[in-house]
């Protein structure tokens, strides 16, 4: 009934690197051919948004790990969800904030490490997380961020994202900020309802979120 911990390091262009923390209990039912003594855990899934162009990610175990880490990789490419679209608003937050892209105005939701975001769904239903990291005077043009969506104790992905300033894109009632470039991930829920919760993983920054619902 426990839960078992297990960790691995990501290297992305020999520049940025992440340690992904996981905490699983076993599954039941997993077996490998192979080694017919052995049990796994719940599978943790960790996404990083890789922008155009050619990149490399080398994966490795720290080395005091106890045991051996089963690793599969699977690429998808975003696309527009189909079906109907609704914005979505957390179901305790702050007052919104005004992202202003052109002459359109767009409202977000403020995201802090101590105060995470949640949203109550109806599925099945696609969730759609939009972001948009808040820059300040201190940072550089380019800078990373962690997104973990759960319901519950249960993890649902940790998503990684690196943003770049955006020059389309202002806060007008907060000029000292800059919007980054927005960032997307996606969640598939099943029948029922749901309450999910975002939160971010850096304790020194915020990031502005949008929630859309298609079904």
């Amino acid at each position: 009934k426990k839960r078992h911990s297990y960790s691995y390091n990501l290297v992305i262009d020999d520049s940025d690197t992440v340690t992904v923390n996981h905490r699983y209990k076993r599954q039941k039912g997993i077996r490998s051919i192979q080694h017919p003594n052995h049990n796994y855990t719940y599978a943790g899934h960790y996404t990083i948004n890789i922008p155009e162009g050619q990149h490399w990610v080398r994966i490795s175990t720290p080395e005091e790990l106890k045991y051996p880490v089963l690793l599969r990789t699977v690429t998808k490419s975003f696309e527009a969800p189909k079906g109907n679209k609704r914005e979505i608003t957390p179901m305790v937050h702050q007052s919104s904030k005004l992202v202003q892209v052109g002459d359109t105005d767009i409202e977000y939701f403020e995201l802090e490490n101590a105060i995470p975001l949640q949203v109550a769904l109806n599925g099945p239903v696609t969730l759609r997380v939009v972001s948009r990291l808040a820059f300040e005077d201190w940072m550089g043009e380019e800078e990373t961020f962690r997104l973990q969506i759960r319901e519950q104790e249960d993890v649902i992905g940790t998503y990684f994202f690196n943003s770049e300033r955006s020059n389309k894109s202002t806060i007008p009632a907060h000029s000292e900020l800059v919007p980054g470039k927005w960032r997307t991930c996606e969640v598939k829920l099943s029948e029922g309802d749901h309450v999910v919760t975002v939160k971010l993983l850096e304790k020194d920054r915020s990031v502005l979120l949008r929630f859309l619902e298609y079904r």
